[in-house]
Parts: structure tokens; sequence; C-alpha cells
């Protein structure tokens, strides 16, 4: 009754250890995938990071520069002196507002090359 050994071709016990070597190398290479696709994941979670936080930048800079046309506005059509201070005000925070967003955008360059 050598049905099995016959059937097999000779294989003896391999036929016993073949599988489990397919299923490791299988579960091995799926390990390797997965981590590959995980970091490239990272990768893309920190580029979106960035991204927003340079859009909150440009909405902020927006927002500073519309106050100050608005106070500008607000001068030329009544000539009351407090206007003027708040544009004031509101340009003196436009420049580093500025200044944020430019070294945000140059530290994002291929190198992360800040350029004067």
């Amino acid at each position: 009754m050598n049905i099995l050994g016959e059937a097999l071709d000779g294989l003896g016990r391999w036929y016993v250890a073949v599988p489990p070597f397919l299923i490791i190398g299988f579960l091995a290479a799926l390990f390797f995938l997965t981590g590959a696709g995980q970091e490239r994941l990272q990768e893309a979670s920190e580029r979106l990071q960035k991204s927003a936080q340079r859009e909150h930048l440009i909405d902020q800079l927006q927002i500073g520069v519309s106050r100050s046309v608005a106070a500008q506005r607000s001068f030329l059509l009544t000539g009351d002196q407090k206007f003027l201070e708040r544009y004031d005000a509101y340009v003196a925070d436009v420049e580093p507002r500025l200044e944020r967003l430019l070294f945000q955008h140059l530290a994002g360059l291929p190198g992360g090359c800040v350029r004067h």
C-alpha cells in the first residue's frame, strides 16, 4: 500500500516539508511588501502634513493682506487716523507671515535647500 509514494514519484518525505516552506516564504514576502507599503504611506502622510501647514500659512497671509487692504480703504474713505494705525499694524504683521511661508516653501524643496 505504497500508493502515496508512487503518486508522488519518489519524493519521499519532501512532500511534508515543501508546504511549510512555501507558506513561510509567502508570509516573508508579504511582510516585506507590507513594510514597503507602510513606508510609502508614512512618506505620503508627511507630505500631506507639510502641505496642510503651507496651506494654513497661505490662509493666514491672505487674511493679513485682506485686513490691511480693508483698513487702508477705510482710512482713504473716512480720513480717520484710527484706520491708518490699524493698517500699519496689519502691514507689520504681513511681512513675518510672508517670511514664514517662504521659509516653509524653501525647506520643502528637494534636498531641503534654503536659498537666500
